[in-house]
C-alpha cells in the first residue's frame, strides 16, 4: 500500500460546487475502483456531514451521490455530527473509534463528556511505518509465523492502546475484593484471614449473546471465560480484516486451529448450587473453551484446551505456532481467559501462603511476599508470513522460534528450575538464528515471590548477561500493573510486548521500589529493570 499526502485546493461544502457533482459521479461510474456498495454492505456506517444521521441509500449510485454531495456542496455542521456519533456509540459495550485524517480534525469534547475513550492515529505516518515494517520482513522465510491480530480484556484495558496507557503510567490496578464479585464472608470455610485483593476486569457479566446465536437462557449457564473467549477471537479477527474478505463464509469452513489455555473454572461454584439444566454441563466444561470458538466460526482445524497451570496460554501459543508453521492449519487463534468467580481458591491459596497479604504483585521488589489474583484474557491470531503478506494483513510481530520444557529437578513443583530455564532460552535463541546479545527485552513471569523472582533472573543472567553487550537487556513483568492472571499470564505478557513494539518504548516496571537483594547487581551484566520509560 502506498500512502501519499496531498493538499486539496478549493472549498468543500460549498453550494457553488454543485455544478461539478454530475461530472464526478460519471467519473466514479467509469472507474470500477471507485465503486461504492449499498449502505447495508458497508463495514462502517457513513454519516451525513449536515446532521450526523446515517446515509442509508441501498442503491450504490444513490449512496455515491449522497456522499459526494455532502462533501462537495452540502452544508457542514461538524460539531453536531461529532455529537451524534458520540451519542450513537455510548451504549455499545465494546467499540473502537479512530480519528483518521488531520490529527485534530475531530473535537474530542463530546466523547469525553460521555466518558468515551478515543484513539488518534496519523494515517499517513501509520501507512509509511507499515511499508517500512514490510521491508524489514524480507529477512524472514515465507514459513515464519507472524501475529496478525490481537485482542485483550485486562484490568484497566480492553485493547492494546488502553493497555499501553496502564503500562506507561506505571499504575497498579489492585483493589480490595468487591463483595458483588466474590462474597468473601458467605462461606463456612472463611476464617479470620487478612484482607483479600484482586485486579478486576469490568463488565465480565456482559455478553452479546445474539451476536453468537446463543439464547439468553443458555448464556446464563456459560462460564464467563467461555463468553469472553468467543468475543476476543471475533475482535482479533475483525481487527485484521478477516470478516471483510469477500470469500469469508462460516458455512464454507476453514482449516483454522484453536488452542486455548485453561486452568481454573470457578463458575462451577455458582452452577453447582443451582438445579441442573440442559446447558449447565457444556457451559462449564474445559473442552468447550476452545470447542465453542471453533464451532461458532466453522473451523475444522485442531481445537484443544491445554492446562499447564500458569504457562497454559504460552504452551497453547507454542502449539499454535507449530500447527501454522507445519501447514497443519492455515491460521490459528491462541490465548486464554481467567475470570475470578469463587471464594474457595482464595481460601486455599491464601492458606498455602501464595497470596500477598498487602495487595499487588511486587515483581523483583525487596518486599515481595506473594502474588495477587486477577481477571484477564487475551488472544492472538497467527499466520505464515507469506499468507499474511498475500492477504495484506498488518503484521504486529514475528515469532521466529518457540519452545517449551518442564522444571524437572526444581526444589518444589511450584518453583522454576534455573538450569532448565537456561536450556530453554538457549534452544529458542539458537532456533531463531539469534545471539543472546541480540535480545533487548525479556518479559518475565515475575510473579513476586522471594524464591521465584531471583531464580528466574539467575536463569536470564546466565545466558543473556554480558558486560560486553552493546545495549542493555531490560527485563520486566506486567504483573506489577495487573497482577497474576493465571492461565492467561503468558498471553498477557505477550500482548504487553506487542504494545511495546507498537510504541517503540519499554514502560517502567510498576510496583517496584527497591530491587530484591537476592537478585544481585544487574549492572555488571548490562541488565536493568526500567524505573522509567526507555526508548527502543
Amino acid at each position: 500500500m502506498l500512502s501519499i499526502q496531498t493538499y486539496p485546493t478549493g472549498t468543500g461544502h460549498d453550494p457553488r460546487n454543485a455544478r461539478y457533482l454530475d461530472g464526478l459521479l460519471a467519473l466514479v461510474a467509469e472507474n470500477k475502483g471507485f465503486d461504492m456498495p449499498g449502505a447495508e454492505s458497508l463495514k462502517v456506517p457513513v454519516q451525513s456531514s449536515w446532521n450526523g444521521e446515517r446515509l442509508l441509500s441501498k442503491i450504490p449510485s444513490e449512496l455515491a451521490r449522497d456522499v459526494l454531495g455532502n462533501i462537495l456542496c452540502g452544508r457542514c455542521e461538524w460539531y453536531k455530527v461529532v455529537e451524534a456519533v458520540a451519542q450513537r456509540i455510548r451504549d455499545i459495550p465494546s467499540h473502537s473509534f479512530l480519528l483518521l485524517g488531520g490529527y485534530d480534525c475531530v473535537p474530542v469534547e463530546p466523547f469525553h463528556q460521555l466518558s468515551l475513550k478515543i484513539t488518534k492515529i496519523d494515517l499517513v505516518q501509520t501507512l509509511r511505518e507499515l511499508e517500512q515494517k514490510r521491508a524489514e520482513l524480507a529477512s524472514y522465510s515465507d514459513d515464519t509465523v507472524v501475529i496478525v491480530g490481537a485482542a485483550c480484556r485486562l484490568p484497566g484495558a480492553s485493547n492494546l492502546d488502553e493497555l499501553w496507557n496502564v503500562l506507561e503510567s506505571g499504575v497498579s490496578k489492585c483493589e480490595e475484593v468487591r463483595p458483588d464479585r466474590i462474597p468473601i464472608n458467605n462461606s463456612y470455610r472463611t476464617t479470620l484471614d487478612p484482607k483479600w485483593f484482586a485486579n478486576f476486569v469490568n463488565g465480565v457479566d456482559q455478553f452479546d449473546n445474539e451476536l453468537f446465536g446463543i439464547s439468553y437462557s443458555e448464556a446464563a449457564w456459560i462460564d464467563p471465560q467461555q463468553r469472553i473467549l468467543l468475543e476476543l477471537p471475533y475482535e482479533a479477527l475483525d481487527s485484521h480484516g478477516h470478516f471483510g474478505h469477500r470469500s469469508y463464509s462460516r458455512e464454507a469452513g476453514e482449516n483454522v486451529a484453536c488452542f486455548i489455555g485453561g486452568t481454573l473454572f470457578e463458575y462451577n461454584e455458582h452452577t453447582s448450587t443451582q438445579a441442573p439444566t440442559s446447558y449447565s454441563a457444556i457451559g462449564t466444561m474445559q473442552a468447550f473453551q476452545c470447542g465453542r470458538i471453533s464451532h461458532h466460526f466453522g473451523w475444522y482445524g485442531p481445537s484443544e484446551t491445554i492446562d499447564t497451570a500458569c504457562s497454559s496460554s504460552l504452551v497453547a501459543i507454542s502449539r499454535a505456532v507449530s500447527a501454522v508453521r507445519s501447514g497443519e492449519s492455515s491460521m490459528a487463534v491462541a490465548g486464554s481467559a481467567n475470570i475470578l468467580g469463587g471464594l474457595n481458591y482464595y481460601l486455599d491459596l491464601g492458606k498455602a501462603c501464595f497470596l500477598s497479604p498487602t495487595g499487588q504483585c511486587k515483581a523483583f521488589d525487596a518486599t515481595v511476599e506473594g502474588y495477587c489474583r486477577a481477571d484477564g484474557a487475551g488472544v492472538i491470531v497467527l499466520k505464515r508470513l507469506k499468507d499474511a503478506v498475500a492477504s495484506g494483513d498488518e503484521i504486529l510481530a514475528v515469532i521466529p522460534a518457540v519452545g517449551t520444557n518442564q522444571g524437572g529437578l526444581s526444589k518444589s513443583i511450584t518453583l522454576p528450575d534455573c538450569k532448565a530455564q537456561q536450556q530453554l532460552y538457549r534452544r529458542v535463541v539458537n532456533s531463531a538464528g539469534l545471539q543472546p546479545k541480540d535480545i533487548s527485552y525479556v518479559e518475565c513471569h515475575g510473579i513476586g515471590t522471594q524464591a521465584g523472582d531471583p531464580n528466574e533472573i539467575n536463569g536470564l543472567r546466565a545466558l543473556f548477561g554480558d558486560g560486553d553487550r552493546e545495549k542493555k537487556l531490560f527485563i520486566g513483568s506486567v504483573k506489577g500493573n495487573i497482577s497474576h492472571v493465571k492461565a492467561a499470564a503468558g498471553v498477557s505478557g505477550l500482548i504487553k510486548v506487542l504494545a511495546i513494539l507498537r510504541q517503540y518504548k519499554i514502560p517502567p516496571q510498576a510496583s517496584l521500589q527497591n530491587v530484591n537483594p537476592k537478585i544481585g547487581d544487574l549492572e555488571p551484566f548490562k541488565m536493568a529493570i526500567p524505573s522509567g520509560a526507555v526508548q527502543l
